[in-house]
């Protein structure tokens, strides 16, 4: 039980660096973030916690 909530608050604390890394970036892929719509920002999010969540089990 022990190791799976290791796992889980890694997985956690990954997820918050990578949602600061977005919000921090000014340039994503080489456009600037106010080109891209704020449903395509949350779908990165989104698309992130998948990745995050395949690369955990």
């Amino acid at each position: 039980m022990q190791k799976g909530n290791e796992k889980k608050q890694n997985r956690r604390l990954y997820f918050r660096k990578y949602l600061y890394f977005l919000k921090e970036k000014e340039y994503i892929w080489g456009r600037k973030k106010s080109d891209y719509s704020q449903t395509y920002l949350s779908n990165l999010g989104v698309i992130g916690l998948i990745l995050l969540d395949l690369h955990a089990n």
